[in-house]
C-alpha cells in the first residue's frame, strides 16, 4: 500500500568502490580507518619479509617452518581487520532505524577477480594479457571485504526483518539519479558525476548510490522481485538388511 515516494524514505542504496568501499545514498561513507590502513600496510610488508626469509632457507626446514608461521600470523591479522570492519559496516547500515530497505548492486566478486586467460601468438609465444594490472585490482578489491559486508548485510536484515533488494550493477555509475539520462560522458572521472543532459553534479559514488535506491524502489513497487530458486535434491537413504532367520 505504500507509494514509490514512501518508499523512497524507507530505503538506501549501497555503492561499492575500490577507493570508498562503501557509499551509501544518505551521505554515509564507510572506510578502513588511518590506524587499520597503516597497520595493513605493515602486516603486509612483513609478510613479504617472512616469505623472502622462505624463499632463502631449505624448504621444510625448521627455520623454514618458522617463517611461514610468521607469514600466516600476518595474513590471520589482516583477515581480522577486515572481519571487524566488515561487523561495524554492516552494523552501522542495518542499524538505522529509519531504514527498512536496502538496496545493493548485485556484483559477481568471483567473476570480477578471476585471473585473466592467457594469450598466445601462431608461434606459440605468450601474448601480453594485462595480468599484473588484474592481479592489483583483484587485490584491491579483496582487500574491501565487498563479498564479506555483503553476508554480514543479509543475516543481521534478516534478522531484524529488514529487506534486502539486489540491484543489477550495469551502467548504474554512469546514469544520472535526477533525469535518467545514461551515457558514458556522464562519469567525468573516479570522484566526479556531471550529467550532459540536465547539467547536474554530485560525486559519483553517491550518485551511483541514489541510482542503486532508486531501482530497488522501482522493483519492489513493480513486484520484480523473484524468489531465489531452491533445487531440490533426493537422498537416497539404503534401508538395513534384515538379518535372516
Amino acid at each position: 500500500q505504500y507509494g514509490k515516494d514512501e518508499l523512497l524514505n524507507i530505503s538506501v542504496g549501497i555503492d561499492r568502490g575500490v577507493v570508498t568501499p562503501f557509499q551509501l545514498s544518505d551521505g554515509r561513507r564507510f572506510d578502513y580507518s588511518q590506524t587499520q590502513k597503516d597497520r595493513l600496510k605493515a602486516s603486509e610488508r612483513r609478510k613479504k619479509h617472512y616469505q623472502r626469509m622462505m624463499a632463502r632457507r631449505i624448504k621444510g626446514s625448521s627455520n623454514w617452518k618458522k617463517a611461514k608461521e610468521k607469514a600466516r600470523r600476518c595474513s590471520r591479522y589482516a583477515a581480522y581487520v577486515r572481519r571487524d570492519f566488515a561487523h561495524k559496516t554492516s552494523h552501522a547500515i542495518v542499524g538505522n532505524e529509519s531504514v527498512e530497505i536496502i538496496g545493493i548492486e548485485d556484483l559477481k566478486i568471483k567473476s570480477m577477480t578471476a585471473r585473466p586467460e592467457p594469450k598466445k601468438f601462431e608461434d606459440e609465444e605468450f601474448l601480453p594479457n594485462g595480468a599484473n594490472a588484474k592481479a592489483g585490482l583483484n587485490k584491491a578489491i579483496l582487500e574491501k571485504a565487498w563479498g564479506l559486508t555483503e553476508r554480514f548485510i543479509e543475516y543481521k536484515a534478516q534478522r531484524a526483518g529488514k529487506l534486502i533488494i539486489k540491484v543489477p550493477a550495469p551502467y548504474t555509475s554512469q546514469t544520472c539519479s535526477r533525469c535518467g539520462c545514461q551515457a558514458k560522458t556522464n562519469r567525468k572521472s573516479q570522484a566526479l558525476f556531471r550529467c550532459t543532459h540536465c547539467g547536474f553534479t554530485q560525486n559519483a559514488d553517491r550518485n551511483a548510490a541514489e541510482v542503486i535506491k532508486a531501482k530497488a524502489v522501482e522493483l519492489f513497487h513493480s513486484e520484480g522481485i523473484k524468489p531465489k530458486e531452491v533445487r531440490r535434491t533426493m537422498r537416497l537413504r539404503h534401508k538395513p538388511a534384515c538379518a535372516s532367520a
